[in-house]
């Protein structure tokens, strides 16, 4: 046996790592988000409300694959690692579709509509957001 099928073997056939919470919870926060404008004609959620009854309405299946719990839907708008709610960028489809509102050492997740989880420090927040404090 070579040296790289043992190496294989330990690092695990999939090759796929764990994700941090954050990454998580940010990615599943956009898909929604990108399920409520693909329901309402590209339209994003006016407001958190809103967007809770619709994530509330989807079929528990639905709900299930996505790993979305209804009995705790304030878990999926907070951030594991700044304890606070996400800031969802409702009423504007732009760039950026949540970030964290403190972050962890200067720096804050954001997602965007792909769904796609980036740590970004004040100054990209900024550009990406302007007039973010």
């Amino acid at each position: 046996m070579g040296l790289i099928p043992i190496c294989l073997l330990w690092l695990g056939c999939t090759g796929k790592t764990e994700q941090p919470g954050e990454i998580k919870s940010l990615q599943l926060l956009g898909t929604l988000f990108g399920r409520y404008q693909a329901a309402h004609r590209g339209a994003p959620p006016p407001d958190e409300a809103t967007f809770k009854k619709f994530i509330s309405g989807l079929s528990p299946t639905e709900q299930t694959g996505l790993g979305v719990d209804p009995a705790n839907l304030d878990k999926l708008f907070t951030s594991p690692r700044d304890g606070q709610p996400y800031v969802v960028r409702y009423k504007t489809a732009g760039t950026v579709v949540a970030y964290e509102q403190v972050g962890k050492n200067g720096k804050r997740m954001v997602v965007y509509p792909n769904t796609q989880v980036e740590e970004v420090d004040e100054a990209r927040l900024n550009e990406l957001v302007p007039g973010v404090k």
